[in-house]
């Protein structure tokens, strides 16, 4: 009787006190991105988006660049998504994958293109898109 009496009081203390705990995530939540207003990309950016992607592949001058969709923030960042094929280590072109990435000043006031990310034709190209849509690009 005083082994089962234990054992109750061991599982009610327990049940007490893991009902008082909070779960809290180690992770905060997602920052919502700033909203942005729909961008045509001039002639310039499109040449800057292309160099920042063509510095971003093992063969640069293989990149066939297709349709790009970009937004405008209201601190000047443009945000752009779009689609871009290469040829992979075997001289094969891949297939079109998609990109995302942000035109930028850098530190001499140049505009460059940041890649945040190239698809792979797999997963990477599922969060690309789920990217590009949560921003409001595509």
């Amino acid at each position: 009787m005083k082994h089962i009496a234990g054992n109750l009081l061991f599982v009610l203390t327990f049940c007490i006190l893991a009902s008082s705990c909070q779960t809290q995530s180690s992770f905060p939540d997602a920052p919502k991105p700033h909203p942005g207003k729909r961008y045509n990309l001039d002639a310039v950016d499109a040449l800057v988006v292309q160099n920042g992607l063509r510095g971003s592949v093992r063969d640069p001058l293989s990149l066939i660049f297709g349709k790009a969709s970009a937004i405008k923030r209201p601190d000047g960042t443009i945000e752009v998504c779009g689609m871009v094929n290469g040829k992979n280590g075997f001289g094969g072109y891949t297939g079109f994958v998609p990109y995302n990435g942000l035109i930028v000043r850098n530190t001499a006031g140049d505009q460059v293109f940041a890649v945040t990310g190239i698809g792979d034709g797999g997963n990477r190209d599922l969060a690309i898109a789920m990217l590009c849509e949560r921003n409001g690009v595509i």
